[in-house]
């Protein structure tokens, strides 16, 4: 386990916070990745944010669970502290997950901040798609995954481990690169892999295909195929409910209509139309 590799969950009182927590949890399990809870509530106000919780997460038949088939169970205790200094922690609970140990942070500061310091030591952040309230997580989302470098996790719904994945394959070198990492991580082991390739049937875009469906195939993943012509932002909904996605890929060319999902203002519009996670690969984009 890369101890300066992990999965940040960024929290808050919202309805997404089980959900968020949930993703968490079978990610840092899957990624053998530590797992760290952080909550960023602006200026420290002196009030308790979080009061004792229990929360059950069920992540199925994962390679942590396929002997004994049990859940993992968590508990959330957060007390009111002193006010955390510009370098502390604040304060700190631990979250017990099978034989492993999860933190939570409680943090005062600007949530664009602390995304940023902690960045170079993240492989996953993981949000929720509406915060508490307009000011938080929710209205960031964007603004956020400008800033970041490391793949982002959107959750927008109650976990369910992830059967189907949706990869969309504009024919380009970032895709060609997100096919690369997913058939290379072990985030996605036994997950089904659907290619929705954008734009015209021809033999480059058939050449692409046959490429992206071996490296795929190799991995040992199950692995089908779609096309689509026109414009791939209004139908993405559709296609996800034909093909049943559970998770959606999206990494793009500066220049690729996908682009405006990934960075532009249409990103919260269109995570609100799907009612799966997306993984958004920011540190494809721009390298």
């Amino acid at each position: 386990m890369n101890l300066n590799q992990k999965i940040i969950a960024w929290v808050d009182q919202s309805a997404f916070a089980a959900n968020i927590a949930d993703y968490a949890t079978w990610a840092a399990i899957r990624l053998d990745a530590p797992l760290e809870f952080v909550h960023v509530t602006g200026p420290y106000s002196g009030q308790e944010i979080f009061s004792r919780r229990s929360h059950v997460v069920d992540i199925g038949t994962t390679e942590s669970t396929a002997n004994t088939g049990s859940a993992i169970q968590y508990s959330v205790a957060v007390e009111s502290s002193a006010q955390p200094d510009e370098s502390a922690l604040g304060f700190q609970s631990s979250v017990s997950f099978g034989d492993r140990t999860a933190k939570f942070y409680h943090l005062a500061g600007e949530l664009g901040e602390r995304v940023i310091e902690y960045d170079i030591v993240t492989r996953l952040h993981i949000f929720g798609r509406q915060g508490q309230s307009s000011g938080n997580l929710g209205s960031n989302v964007r603004r956020c995954v400008r800033m970041l470098h490391k793949p982002v996790l959107v959750v927008n719904s109650a976990f369910r481990p992830p059967k189907r994945a949706m990869i969309v394959f504009d024919r380009g070198t970032i895709s060609s690169r997100a096919v690369q990492l997913i058939a290379s991580s072990p985030l996605f082991k036994n997950i089904a892999i659907h290619l929705l390739v954008c734009g015209d049937t021809n033999q480059q875009s058939l050449r692409a295909l046959n490429w992206a469906t071996n490296c795929l195939e190799n991995a040992g993943h199950e692995v089908s195929a779609a096309f689509h012509q026109g414009d791939v932002r209004t139908q993405l909904p559709k296609m996800i409910e034909l093909h049943s996605i559970d998770l959606l890929v999206l990494a793009a060319y500066p220049y690729s209509p996908l682009r405006s999902i990934l960075l532009g203002h249409a990103t919260t519009d269109f995570l609100r139309a799907t009612t799966i996670p997306a993984l958004l690969l920011r540190q494809l984009v721009d390298d």
